[in-house]
């Protein structure tokens, strides 16, 4: 091991900067290579040599000395000493982009998706300050007057030999990062459409809508992640029913950039479908039919708010993509609006005497479900879902429980095995059954 500690590695790099460079540009290069290296794994770089530590911190401030505002740039290669100076046995990803929420979590997300490992992160943030045409002028740790912050990304995955691989590696890494800025620049102004929403509801006076306001009103207030919103229209089209997209109203990753309108700009729903869009029930709780390339790798999170006529019929929707926020699923259920009414009515209709051992038992039931399952499903479902495992409860026996989604996109399968009878080789035995 060539360094005593993080702090030995640093200053040695920094003799070795100045012994290679001797321009104005020495001192901002040591600055951004101590804290290039900063944040790393010391036993992860322990072992690196000196020359390879060089070679690859001046790499990316060659990357890094020029950028447009607004853009990123991203760099992908296998590092050799005769053309890059420097060597390793990983393909190296560099990227340099204005600093943002979600960057390293949605580029490790599509790292993974191609099947590929992560192992080596370097994830620095700096501040700076460039000219007009997006060259450096100075850097800093530290905030300044004048200086935005930006992003560097150093990530090494294991190596790839194939060319063809890393160019569509690197188109799609570029769309990820398209999707991050979108989401996150329209952030504020998805979070004022939710606003929108909620002021048109309860303009409408109606008791009935507080729940649902209150909601709304709890995803805003820190419990969703808005990556995206839209306007869209309900038309006839050939005897059926479906969306119209309202051009230019998209914001995030469903900009019409970034989510093009189709052709024909009509997107059917089902029968079954459109009787719940025009129901009493005001918001539309499901998931959407694409994964996120943001933040988390799931189907993303639906909330449509109905739009209305003056004679109260449905004809359009606001759509708000995202995902629930992690204290979404931490926090207690009765302090989530149209969740806890759901629970209040399945234990009316269950007409168990308050705080009698069923009751309990019930919302045992209740709080042990999958919580997507209880932003979504009705009443219907709900309720023989929990009646029906709390009857398991005095049987050894397997039970399945199907919920279809309202678009007809997605089929919930909840699974009830009996301890006993539950360990991997029947567990993978029931993904291949129902997978």
């Amino acid at each position: 091991m060539p360094y005593k500690n993080i702090e030995n590695m640093l200053e040695t790099l920094s003799h070795y900067i100045r012994s290679e460079i001797q321009d104005d540009s020495v001192e901002q290069l040591i600055l951004f290579a101590q804290h290039y290296f900063s944040f790393g794994a010391f036993e992860e770089l322990a072992n690196t040599s000196i020359e390879d530590l060089y070679g690859a911190v001046l790499s990316h401030w060659n990357l890094f000395l020029d950028l447009p505002a607004g853009k990123e740039k991203i760099r992908i290669y296998n590092p050799d000493v005769e053309e890059h100076g420097w060597q390793s046995t990983h393909t190296v990803i560099e990227v340099v982009l204005p600093d943002r929420a979600f960057i390293l979590q949605s580029i490790t997300m599509e790292i993974n998706r191609y099947g590929l490992v992560n192992q080596q992160v370097l994830h620095p943030v700096y501040w700076v300050h460039r000219d007009a045409n997006g060259k450096l002028i100075e850097l800093s740790n530290s905030e300044q007057d004048g200086f935005s912050q930006e992003s560097v990304l150093h990530i090494e995955i294991n190596r790839q030999s194939d060319i063809a691989l890393i160019k569509k590696l690197k188109t799609s890494l570029y769309q990820v990062l398209c999707d991050v800025c979108a989401a996150t620049e329209d952030w504020s102004d998805c979070i004022h459409k939710m606003g929108v929403a909620i002021s048109e509801l309860t303009n409408q006076g109606k008791p009935e809508l507080q729940e649902p306001i209150e909601f709304l009103q709890w995803l805003k207030d820190g419990h969703f992640v808005f990556l995206g919103y839209r306007e869209y229209q309900m038309i006839e089209q050939s005897d059926h029913y479906g969306f119209s997209v309202i051009e230019d109203t998209g914001l995030g990753i469903l900009r019409d950039t970034i989510a093009r309108i189709p052709d024909d700009n009509f997107l059917p729903v089902s029968d079954d479908a459109f009787q719940v869009l025009n129901s009493d029930a005001p918001l539309m709780i499901t998931k959407a039919t694409s994964k996120s390339t943001v933040h988390r790798p799931v189907f993303m999170d639906y909330i449509g708010v109905k739009q209305y006529d003056a004679s109260g019929k449905v004809i359009g929707e606001k759509r708000f993509l995202g995902l629930y926020s992690s204290s979404a699923y931490t926090c207690e259920l009765d302090s989530i609006p149209l969740v806890r009414s759901k629970i209040k009515t399945l234990l009316q209709q269950s007409k168990f005497v308050n705080s009698s051992h069923t009751e309990r038992s019930l919302l045992f039931v209740i709080n042990s479900l999958p919580r997507d399952e209880l932003f979504q499903a009705n009443i219907e479902p709900l309720s023989e879902c929990v009646t029906g495992v709390l009857q398991l409860q005095e049987r050894q026996r397997v039970r399945v429980f199907v919920r279809h989604e309202v678009y007809g996109h997605f089929v919930s399968l909840l699974v009830f095995v009996p301890r006993e009878r539950y360990n991997t080789a029947s567990r993978k035995k029931i993904q291949k059954i129902l997978l």
